[in-house]
Formats: structure tokens, sequence, C-alpha cells
């Protein structure tokens, strides 16, 4: 019996110093964070006192917005939660979607024209306007469900590998997030990091989509796509290396591809001396730009139709 053993422990006695051990360490961890909230509100308080005095609107309300949120205090949780930045981190699978959904969209509306086939959309019973409704859907609804299969897949990964603690845990617990702006569950801030990813891969299909339907054929379509994936670096590298206004990185899909960019700090745009975070603003660019560019990819296709091109 290993319990018997000098210098071993039994079952029982391993149990209870593993508990032990992790107790401590959350309570260390915990305790780093309510310091570092309470930091952040002492200097907001100072911070907004100065804008104050300056007449300075916009800084009076983010500091009184700051002090608000962090001056609400999570509820204690168990460290056993430390997996899951292992999982909001994961690259890979977003690197394999986001292949799939250029693929898929740069061949959708070129693909026809390589066959030939364009043309014959005029003869069908709803006319071309319909056929290109059904198409740009279709390759939307793809991309949704190749993201959630993904997704679903990395969540079911971990689950075998770690389990599924910690959802209803505050997502203050997790390594770097001790300042995040919400007040949010790890299971809430799990679906918000899921829709800000699928809008960000929707956008990368409507922008493809876009391209095949300029493109005259489907191997320009797919150099296009892949010259605007490798532009969204190079903009992603200038913003953070240059220290580019914000406002620009507005273009730049891979910021939704990465939503724990926002929610890991209080960063606010100033909207008419009202702050704002920098995530709803990125979020209703995103969902604004696709609604625009796939209304002008149906206009384009409407009218290549109407020509018989």
């Amino acid at each position: 019996d290993g319990s018997e053993q000098p210098g071993r422990y039994g079952d029982t006695l391993n149990d209870e110093f593993s508990v032990a051990i992790t107790c401590w360490f959350a309570q260390q961890r915990w305790n780093e964070v309510l310091s570092t909230r309470e930091t952040a509100v002492e200097s907001a308080q100072r911070m907004g006192r100065i804008a104050l005095a300056e007449g300075d609107d916009y800084n009076v309300r983010r500091n009184q917005a700051i002090i608000r949120t962090f001056r609400v205090t999570p509820e204690m949780g168990v460290l056993k939660v430390n997996y899951w930045p292992k999982y909001f981190q994961l690259w890979e699978t977003d690197v394999l979607v986001g292949l799939l959904v250029i693929f898929l969209s740069a061949m959708g509306f070129a693909g026809e024209r390589d066959a030939g086939v364009l043309p014959l959309t005029k003869t069908t019973r709803y006319g071309g306007r319909h056929a290109a409704w059904a198409k740009l859907l279709s390759i939307l609804g793809t991309t949704t469900l190749l993201y959630l299969l993904f997704a679903g897949s990395s969540l079911l990964m971990t689950h075998m590998r770690y389990g599924l603690y910690g959802l209803g845990q505050s997502v203050n617990l997790l390594e770097g997030m001790d300042l995040a702006p919400l007040n949010l569950t790890i299971g809430q801030y799990l679906l918000l990091f899921t829709l800000y990813k699928l809008v960000g891969f929707l956008l990368l299909a409507a922008i493809c989509c876009l391209i095949s339907s300029v493109s005259k054929n489907s191997l320009i379509a797919l150099a296009g796509s892949a010259a605007f994936v490798l532009l969204t670096f190079l903009l992603d590298g200038a913003v953070s290396g240059l220290r580019l206004p914000e406002w620009i990185n507005l273009a730049n899909l891979l910021t939704l591809l990465r939503p724990s960019d926002y929610f890991n700090t209080f960063f606010t745009a100033n909207l008419f001396t009202w702050p704002v975070l920098w995530g709803w603003v990125h979020l209703a660019a995103g969902v604004l730009l696709l609604l625009v560019l796939g209304g002008i990819t149906l206009w384009r296709e409407d009218r290549l139709a109407a020509k018989g091109l």
C-alpha cells in the first residue's frame, strides 16, 4: 500500500492535500483580482476629478462607468477554470474554417462564370435575382454551420480532456481578465466569444463573395480573397505597431476573430462624449458591413444576370 511507504500519502490524504492547495491558489488569485479592481476604482476616482475640473465630459462619464463596473465584487469561485484560456486562445480551428470559407465563397459566383451557367439563371422560375439570393444565403448558412461544427468539436475536446467546469464562475477568474469590463460568467463570455467569431467569419464570407462577383474567373477570385486576408494581417500589425487610430481597425475583420482583445480591459470609443466599449462598436460595424457587402453582391449579380453575362 502506497500509504505505508515513507514520503507517500494515501488516497484520502492526497485528495485532501490537493483540495487544500487548490483552495489556497484560488484565494491568492482572487486576492489579486480584487486588488486590481480596487486600484482601477481609485485611479478612476482620481482621473474623474481631474476630468471634471477640466470640463471633459467624455472622461468624466468614462471614469464613472469604470467605477460602477469595478465596484461590483464578483463571487469567488474555484480555480478549476485555468484551462479556459487555452480554449479561448485556440487558433488552429480558425485557420481551417477560414480556408474553407475563402474557398467556398470565392468559388461561389466566379465558379458559375467558369462553367458558363450564369446566363441560365435567367431561365429559372424566379430569375437571376432569386438565384443570387439563394447562393449568398447558402454560402452564409454553410459558413455558420462550418464554424459551429468546428467550435463544437473544440468544446467537445476540451470537455473530454478537462471537463467543462466553472461555466457559472466569474470571467474575472481567468488569467488576464482581472479588468474585464463586463461582469459576466465564463458561460456568458463563451456565448459572446462565439457570436463575435461567427460574425467575423460571416463577414469574411461576404467579402470573398463580393470579390468572387467582380472576378472574371475563380482563380482570380481565390487570389483576390487571399490578398485581402494578407492585407488584414498587415493592417492589424500596423494599427498595433504604429499606434494608428483605432477607428482604422473597423475595416479589419481579424479583430472580430479575436474577441478576447475587446473584453480584457475597459477600452472605449468616444461617441459624442459618451464612452462606448470598442467591442460593441466593432460588432455593430461588422454586422452593418456584412449587410452592405451582401447587398452590393446581390445588386451586381442581378445586373449581370439581366445582361446575360
